[in-house]
């Protein structure tokens, strides 16, 4: 993508650096190659944890995470220098379900790397170096699950994320309540 027009190769510089952005990736009509002179670009903004959006709000219109829904649930309709750009936001927690869908559409020899299992291993390793902290851990420990959403919808998903069933705990933000 060495012929971004300078607008997109502009935006294109500022995402990544954004806090939260893990990831941006190219989709739609071009990323195919089936773009023709009206078509927009259409760009994939993988983020963990909170994303500030700031740098976004110039450019057009921003819909923060959780105003589209759970796996594009956010995102910006954006004018830069006459180039329409639409920035999908999507949460990296929903990684797993795309990611061998993902590596169908990466040209040969790109390899897709998981952040999850990089911290993972790296996480093994340094308890492996630092027996003092692994001792320290608790080896019985419970995992509990709270969401603002629906349980039964957070539960099926989880299933798939550990493997196991879960249930899941409602929480009210507004009523502060659990």
């Amino acid at each position: 993508m060495n012929d971004l027009p300078k607008p997109v190769a502009e935006l294109v510089d500022v995402l990544p650096v954004m806090p939260g952005t893990v990831a941006v990736v190219l989709g739609g009509s071009r990323a195919l190659g089936s773009n023709d002179a009206g078509s927009d670009w259409d760009l994939g903004l993988y983020y963990r944890g909170k994303i500030d959006l700031t740098a976004l709000e110039a450019r057009g219109v921003v819909y923060p995470p959780g105003s589209w829904g759970r796996i594009m649930n956010g995102g910006a309709w954006l004018h830069c220098g006459g180039e329409k750009i639409d920035v999908i936001l999507l949460a990296c927690t929903h990684y797993p379900l795309f990611r061998e869908k993902i590596q169908e559409y990466l040209p040969v020899g790109v390899k897709l790397i998981s952040q999850g299992e990089i911290v993972a291993d790296s996480l093994k390793d340094y308890l492996h170096r630092h027996p003092e902290i692994e001792n320290k851990c608790s080896k019985n420990g419970e995992r509990l699950f709270y969401t603002t959403d629906s349980t039964e919808d957070f539960d099926d998903h989880a299933e798939i994320f550990f493997g196991e069933k879960v249930q899941s705990r409602h929480v009210d933000l507004e009523a502060n309540r659990i």
